[in-house]
Parts: structure tokens; C-alpha cells; sequence
């Protein structure tokens, strides 16, 4: 999300070894370090301390012959994941159509386990290649490894010492498509359900454009909460309560959908300051202003607070914040 920030120190690297470069100069002057990929899934504080690695790793490769019932595609960290998205459509690669037009980079995606339309990018990870940053070994993460959850995984958590700088992932000739989405599916439906996964991705991106602004054009993080898990009990409770209430059955839990929670109370199209919640998309925290990082926080806090005090229910913000 564009705001007003300055960091100490910034560097582009587009090599491993400037990789290694870049850590050693600030292990030498003792500096943090905060890794940037395209910056989507950030909200960067007034002044960054340390020092900021933009990864510009580039580069992708088929591992062994696309003939066979599975494929594997190893992918520098720093390629843009729409782009590779539409590369694997067009080679014939299914599995991740649903995921299109998601803005950031390849390396990460595994990070928050992007998820889109009843699909999170695990189901496609075969392994995940990293680079310690203290001590400058290389490691490679099966996708048991990685821990991936709801919008999180192991390279998600505080002091995680490890930076991607690629990803592998797994196609299977025979994907089904996932159009279970109730507004993907109609469209879908419409057009006489195609098996193909191009028209998946076309609709993916028609819907994420009507309802999304671009962040080229507003700035913005995409979906600022998580979608907040619940019990069943407290599930019911709230059905009681508010009959309207949006929500998706998730194994033993209910997975609410904040845009409803945050609509329902007054936040969609709201703004103040430069900042608010997108009069298209409720979830969208945009920051038209450019204003500074600590006035997207103070914004969001307001919107969890007020959700609290209805519903009963904690927003977890998705972006991380870097200082």
C-alpha cells in the first residue's frame, strides 16, 4: 500500500549473491533488515529503520517434461504473480486460474498463503527454496514444511529468520476447476461451463476489477482482515442475532466475511482523512491520500474497534506492518 514512508537504507538486488551482499553489509553495520517484494501486502511505517531489500530475483524453469501426468515450474522469488499466473494458463498449467490478478510477487505468495475464490496457492506448492539470513544457508521447504494455514504459513511468523528467493510448484494435467464461488460459478455457468481454465481466469478477472480498484490507481493492500473464524457456537448465536449474517462452514469452525461485518457497521465508502473503506468492497482499506502508515493503523483500528463493540467478533489485519 503506497504511503508516506522513508527508510534508512534500500537496496535492489537481482541476484543471490547480491542477496548475500546486501545481508552481509547489514549484519556488518548491525541493521535490521526488511525484505520487500512488490510491497502489496505492506503498510510501511512513518520511518523504516534498517535497511530495505527489494528482491528483483527473476526467472522461471520447467523441471523435467510437460508431457507427463505432473509438471514442476521453478520461479524466482521476484516475478510478478499475475504474470506467471497467465505464463502457466498459457502453457497449458492448471490450478491456479483462480488466483489471477492478485497483485505481488511470486516469493510471496507461500508468506500469507494467497487465497482467492475457493482456492489458496498451497494446493500448487511442491517446495519453497530460502535463504537464512543470519548465517547465509540455503534451504529447501517441502510444503509439509511450510505450515501453511489461513492466510499463513511458517514464513508468516514473527522472527522468521528465512527469505524466499524461489518457489516450486506442482501442476497436475487433470485439475478440476473450482468455479464454486457463487458469482465465478453464474458466469461460468452462463457460458455453458467451459472446462478450461483461461475462462476461469478471465471471470476471475473480470469480478476482481468490478468490485477491486487497481492499486496503480488507488492505492491500496487488497483485502486489509482476515476473514474471522468462529465457532459453531458463536456462529449460531449470531445467526440469531443478525439472520443477514454472511458466512462459509470451515471444517469444525465458520469462517465470517468481514466485508459484511465491516458494511453492516457504516465503515463501506466511509473516509476520513485521505483514508477509508471502499465504497465497492468494504474489505478494501484504500489510501487515496497517500497519507502515512500510521494513519492507515489508526484508520483500521477504528474499524476493528467498531466491529468488536457490534458483533462481538476480532478483525485480524492482513498486511504486515514494517518499522
Amino acid at each position: 500500500m503506497a504511503c508516506q514512508s522513508q527508510a534508512d537504507h534500500y537496496v535492489a538486488v537481482q541476484s543471490v549473491d547480491e542477496l548475500q551482499e546486501a545481508l552481509a553489509y547489514a549484519r556488518g553495520h548491525r541493521l535490521a533488515v526488511h525484505i520487500l517484494g512488490g510491497g502489496s501486502n505492506l503498510v510501511f511505517a512513518d520511518k523504516v529503520a534498517g535497511l530495505v531489500i527489494h528482491l528483483h530475483l527473476l526467472g522461471k524453469e520447467v523441471l523435467g517434461s510437460q508431457e507427463a501426468d505432473h509438471c514442476l515450474v521453478k520461479v524466482a522469488a521476484g516475478e510478478d504473480w499475475h504474470r506467471f499466473v497467465r505464463w502457466t494458463l498459457q502453457q497449458g498449467l492448471r490450478g491456479l486460474e483462480n488466483l489471477s490478478l492478485i497483485p505481488g510477487t511470486v516469493g510471496a505468495a507461500p508468506i500469507q498463503n494467497i487465497g482467492a475464490y475457493g482456492v489458496e496457492v498451497e494446493s500448487c506448492i511442491h517446495r519453497v527454496e530460502a535463504f537464512h539470513q543470519a548465517d547465509g544457508t540455503q534451504h529447501s521447504f517441502a510444503k509439509s514444511d511450510c505450515v501453511f494455514g489461513y492466510r499463513d504459513s511458517i514464513f508468516k511468523r514473527q522472527g522468521n529468520p528465512w527469505i524466499i528467493t524461489a518457489v516450486i510448484f506442482q501442476f497436475f494435467q487433470h485439475t478440476p476447476l473450482t468455479p464454486e464461488y457463487a458469482e465465478l460459478n453464474k458466469r461460468w455457468l452462463s457460458l455453458g461451463a467451459p472446462d478450461d481454465p483461461l475462462v476461469i481466469s478471465e471471470l476471475v478477472c473480470q469480478i476482481r476489477q468490478e468490485k477491486l480498484p487497481d492499486p496503480k490507481d488507488v492505492p491500496n493492500s487488497g483485502s486489509f482482515f482476515k476473514n474471522p473464524l468462529v465457532s459453531n457456537a458463536d456462529y449460531r448465536r449470531l445467526k440469531q442475532l443478525y439472520p443477514k449474517l454472511v458466512a462459509y462452514p470451515a471444517g469444525q469452525q465458520w469462517k465470517l466475511a468481514a466485508g459484511w461485518l465491516i458494511q453492516e457497521t457504516g465503515w463501506k465508502g466511509n473516509m476520513h482523512n485521505g483514508v477509508g473503506m471502499y465504497e465497492k468492497q468494504a474489505l478494501v482499506l484504500v489510501n487515496p491520500g497517500k497519507k502515512s502508515g500510521s494513519e492507515v493503523l489508526k484508520y483500521a483500528q477504528l474499524v476493528k474497534a467498531s466491529v468488536k463493540e457490534k458483533f462481538g467478533v476480532l478483525l485480524e489485519q492482513e498486511p504486515v506492518v514494517i518499522r
